[in-house]
């Protein structure tokens, strides 16, 4: 029997070229989440009627390299976006790229472009629910704050974002808050757009790779909520600034001015904040002010089934310690899961009263 050496070498090739590409993902490539891009990867379920989506779903998210091959092609089109100031959007993610590479989330622009607008039953959904709380922690004594983290398309849109169309300059927040404050004055509300629209003029007050409010910006909303609580503001002229830089999303580099807080006395104070990560870019300035302080985010007290953080929920206990010793609640959600607050201020009463 003759051996055809061409067909040996054409298996042997197939062989090389196809078994490392199937076995890769199945066996080595354990990764779940993919913090670039900000979501989970599809996990392989083996479901007989539907196995040709599953398998594609899941090879695309753990195909060799595949996280090399992403950043080579994100520096690619990021390259071509900043340097020779192509004017195109660039989705990766979550996220899209637009003038000077700056980053901003697809899920802002329904927001951004005024087509999601709140009807008068759900903003009263809203100030029920915010009055129920407040009134609630003010027979104990406490006070409570709500602050939304304003999406950075507000602040930043009209000079970084093109080729949208915007159907209403009135929007979902604009009616929200105003609705608020005609209709339920015990509420303090806290949409700091106005505030971060002004002093966009002086400074840069967001991240250019990151769709979060820099310490700036975080800055300039913390002295919105110390308002609202009637509590001494000092403006950020009265304090140093200090050039500093992060690693925003997909590994760029970020530039920001931070204000270096030191204000002449505390509170005397107690607080505790519930929120995301736009309270991040604040803790510095709460520690500052007030003689305790805690903050639980999403994963911890169990308000974001979609999270990706991994981290352990708290013990209740210590959650519902931190409310008791507390005088100031604030509870905060991103302006693009403003929906979200609802969910919030029921999982606190919910821990207060259990």
């Amino acid at each position: 029997m003759k051996i055809n050496r061409y067909k040996i070498l054409s298996i042997i090739f197939v062989v090389i070229l196809v078994i490392p590409t199937i076995l890769w993902p199945m066996f080595w490539n354990k990764k779940s989440l993919s913090l670039d891009e900000n979501r989970n990867l599809n996990k392989f379920q083996f479901q007989f009627n539907k196995f040709g989506n599953a398998f594609e779903n899941f090879y695309n998210d753990h195909f060799p390299f595949r996280g090399g091959f992403i950043k080579m092609y994100e520096k690619i089109l990021f390259g071509l976006q900043e340097n020779l100031g192509i004017e195109a959007p660039i989705e990766v993610g979550e996220t899209v790229s637009y003038r000077n590479g700056w980053i901003f989330y697809r899920d802002e622009m329904p927001y951004y472009t005024g087509a999601n607008i709140v009807d008068e039953a759900e903003m009263k959904q809203y100030g029920e629910a915010m009055k129920g709380v407040t009134e609630f922690f003010q027979s104990a004594g406490k006070q409570v704050v709500f602050q939304i983290g304003v999406n950075k398309s507000e602040i930043w849109g009209k000079d970084k974002i093109y080729n949208i169309n915007i159907f209403n300059e009135y929007k979902r927040l604009d009616r929200l808050s105003d609705y608020l404050y005609k209709n339920y004055p015990t509420v303090r509300f806290s949409y700091a757009k106005p505030q971060l629209l002004l002093n966009k003029k002086f400074y840069q007050n967001y991240y250019e790779f990151d769709g979060h409010w820099n310490k700036m910006g975080g800055y300039i909303a913390y002295n919105e909520l110390k308002r609202l609580l009637n509590l001494p503001i000092y403006e950020e002229q009265d304090f140093n600034k200090i050039e500093t830089t992060s690693i925003g999303q997909y590994k760029r580099e970020n530039k920001e001015l931070i204000v270096d807080y030191n204000p002449p006395q505390t509170t005397g104070k107690n607080v505790v904040c519930f929120g995301d990560s736009f309270l991040d870019a604040q803790k510095d300035y709460f520690r500052k002010d007030f003689n305790g302080f805690k903050v639980y985010q999403n994963s911890q007290i169990n308000t974001h089934p979609n999270s990706i953080t991994g981290a352990n929920p708290e013990p209740i206990a210590d959650i519902k310690e931190a409310i008791t010793d507390s005088d100031i609640i604030v509870i905060e959600k991103v302006e693009r899961y403003d929906y979200a607050i609802l969910n919030l201020i029921n999982r606190i009463l919910q821990i207060a009263t259990e």
